[in-house]
């Protein structure tokens, strides 16, 4: 409320006037006006205290000077005028001095009631004695309660969750292999047990002579490939496994200190193939496997050269049965480039399998080569014993907390947000090539994204019965709450299409335990989350209601059928108070809440009775909101007894209008948080400006502090 305005339109008086200017029936000094002039209900907000004080003070002082100022010049000059006249203009200067004097006292003695917050008693009386006679215009003892129907009728449920198999015993016999750690000076010998292993073996023709084949691949090229240690030593290892039926077992390797700093890396194995698939591209059958890891015979010829080029390495041996090539740059004058050369020679002794041997001097990558077993599918991988579910397409394995887990494609691990072990305390392994619009399986083999494991997602749900979906829910729980982790978009998709089934009766609903429930999206705030899981509650995402299971909202409406407690005299007293705060605030109405719901129907509880925690675990909350969700409007709400009792009357009032304003949502929600600041900013400035409100809080405020 602009007050000081007001004083200076009505008693403007300028600091210079002109003799002619002085005639007291002119508009320049309106005499009249300053007799009424009175600070009805004029108070201040406290901020502007001090600035008032100094302006009224300059205000009285330019005042006096030109009633002085007029006097002297009308006792001076009494032949402008009569006697009569004289006597009439000093009398008005007398009512002018008066006058302002009366309204200077006045207006000081309203700013320092303000300042020390003194009540008038008078206005005191009348609002206690209204308050005392107030009648609460509900039933204390019969609070709101809303029911809510079940989704599924008790035939539609089928299943019993508790019930549902989580693990199998694929591969059960499993015994976890040990590989030896690399020798300080670099040696390591160690072959995998044959287990599974399919060897596939071709019928080669004799080769008599040995030739050389110059190919179109250049030095150049390798800057292109943007492969580290990892990948080479992937792609060397992608033949292994292919040529001994998608395993590693009876792969050998074998590192040789030579001297000088340097290795020999021979890794052999046991199936063969021509010298045609070693130096040219396409002639790999793989691409034609929907099961192999390989595709087109890319991966080896990269391999070849990066070692070359990357790892400095001076030529790359690669043999099979009858045949040996030996892979180098070659320098091409005419094309006055480095280019990949390929000698083939018949074998000086036939070897009964395959091999690559080189020379190198970085030890990283003769420990990246260690590390690559286990990246690969072998009999004795851990990750692929007993996993928790498995069907014709792929299966799913739940680690203990805290392990590091992965994601394998066709039984090579695939990294997942750039790391190999990105999958945490869980396993996926597909055993098939996913499709091209899904994921890419390029030569580089990039990293999977979220995106490209979405539509990896929605492919295997397409691929799984309702009864498989129906154990990766069991199954997957553990990640439900779990953002981004790619076993929960898995489940997030098992869940929509499941959820479907079972809500157009193509399926029946899931029996999930009793302290199993739907975190319905507008209802549950985080203290609410906190007492429900301290009672053994557990708190799934909202779309479970579609399964069957139980929502939040119906287990704490139960628990919010609270005992009503008849209120002591202090305790009505003090909930009319409230309720007479809260009509007070008229801005609110109609903007933020109805004036039923303004009108708040607020009930007691004691929340550290037994009863009130064999549902719920109450000591923590001190009040809760009555809402109908569906139609966003609030009944009210609960509250606790002892916090009603010591509470200061200020912060049950906020706690009113936090929970009223839960009609938006929970408290971890982003309406709620918008509904709540639009409510208080309303309430503070209603109180601010208008002082009536700040008068008569100030008095329910006395009235309170002295029940």
């Amino acid at each position: 409320m602009n007050t000081i305005n007001q004083y200076n339109t009505s008693l403007y008086i300028p600091k210079t006037t002109k003799h002619n200017s002085l005639r007291t029936n002119s508009n320049v000094i309106s005499f009249g006006n300053i007799r009424h002039l009175q600070p009805k209900n004029i108070t201040p907000a406290r901020g502007e205290v001090p600035a008032i004080k100094t302006r009224l003070a300059d205000l009285f002082e330019r005042i006096s000077v030109a009633a002085f100022k007029l006097s002297e010049r009308l006792l001076q000059k009494p032949s402008l005028t009569d006697s009569q006249r004289l006597l009439e203009q000093q009398e008005t200067i007398r009512t002018l001095t008066k006058n302002l004097n009366r309204a200077k006292q006045e207006f000081e003695t309203t700013l320092s009631a303000y300042e020390k917050g003194t009540i008038n008693p008078a206005l005191r009386r009348k609002i206690k004695e209204e308050v005392l006679q107030t009648e609460l215009n509900y039933d204390i003892m019969a609070p709101y309660f809303e029911t809510e129907k079940p989704l599924y009728s008790p035939d539609k449920y089928k299943y019993n969750y508790e019930e549902i198999p989580t693990r199998t015993n694929n591969r059960a016999d499993m015994q976890e292999l040990k590989i030896p750690k690399i020798a300080l000076n670099g040696s390591f010998n160690f072959e995998l047990p044959q287990g599974e292993m399919k060897i596939k073996r071709v019928e080669q023709k004799e080769l008599k002579e040995s030739f050389e084949i110059q190919s179109n691949i250049s030095d150049k090229y390798s800057e292109s490939l943007a492969w580290d240690t990892d990948k080479i030593v992937r792609d060397m290892l992608q033949n292994f496994f292919d040529g001994h039926g998608q395993t590693l077992d009876g792969v050998r390797f074998i590192f040789t200190p030579i001297g000088l700093g340097k290795y020999k890396v021979r890794i052999e194995g046991k199936s063969t193939y021509n010298y045609k698939e070693a130096v040219l591209l396409g002639e790999s059958q793989s691409h034609n496997d929907n099961k192999a890891a390989g595709n087109y015979g890319e991966g080896l010829k990269m391999v070849t050269l990066k070692l070359l080029m990357q790892n400095k390495a001076s030529d790359v041996k690669i043999g099979s049965g009858n045949w040996e090539v030996l892979c180098s740059m070659k320098k091409d004058d005419r094309l006055e480039s480095n280019l990949m050369n390929y000698k083939i020679s018949p074998a000086i002794q036939n070897y009964d399998g395959n091999y690559i041997e080189f020379e190198t001097s970085d030890k990283k990558l003769l420990e990246t080569i260690r590390i690559f077993i286990n990246r690969f599918y072998h009999s004795s991988n851990q990750h692929f014993q007993a996993p928790n579910f498995e069907n014709h397409l792929f299966g799913v394995k739940v680690l203990p907390g805290g392990e590091k887990g992965g994601l394998y494609i066709n039984g090579q691990r695939f990294e997942y947000a750039g790391d190999y072990d990105g999958i945490n305390e869980g396993v996926l392994f597909i055993k098939e090539k996913v499709p091209t619009e899904c994921y890419d399986v390029s030569r580089d083999r990039v990293s999977i994204t979220s995106s490209n494991f979405y539509n990896i997602a929605r492919w295997l749900e397409k691929h799984t019965t309702s009864g498989e979906m129906m154990q990766l829910i069991k199954i997957l729980e553990p990640f439900k709450d779990v953002d981004h982790h790619p076993l929960n978009e898995l489940l997030d998709q098992m869940l929509f299409s499941l959820g479907y089934e079972i809500k157009h009766g193509k399926f029946g609903a899931i029996k999930f335990p009793d302290k199993y429930i739907a975190r319905n999206v507008l209802f549950l705030d985080s203290d609410i989350m906190r007492s429900l899981r301290l009672n053994g509650y557990k708190i799934f995402p909202q779309h479970y209601i579609e399964l069957g299971m139980n929502s939040t909202s119906n287990i704490l409406k139960k628990a919010k059928t609270h005992k009503a407690l008849e209120p002591t005299d202090m305790e009505r007293t003090k909930i009319v108070i409230i309720k007479r705060a809260l009509n007070l605030l008229s801005g609110l109405k109609d903007v933020h809440f109805t004036r039923d719901e303004l009108d708040a129907k607020i009930y007691i509880f004691d929340g550290k009775s037994k009863r009130e925690n064999e549902i719920n675990n109450y000591k923590y909350v001190y009040a809760e909101a009555l809402i109908n969700h569906q139609k966003q409007k609030s009944y009210g709400f609960w509250i606790d007894k002892t916090y009603l009792n010591k509470a200061k009357f200020a912060h049950v009032l906020e706690t009113a209008l936090h929970e009223l304003s839960h009609k938006a949502g929970g408290d971890g929600e982003e309406k709620f948080g918008y509904k709540l600041t639009n409510v208080n900013q309303e309430a503070i400035l209603q109180i601010i400006q208008d002082p009536k409100i700040a008068q008569e809080l100030r008095i329910l405020n006395d009235i309170w502090e002295k029940l």
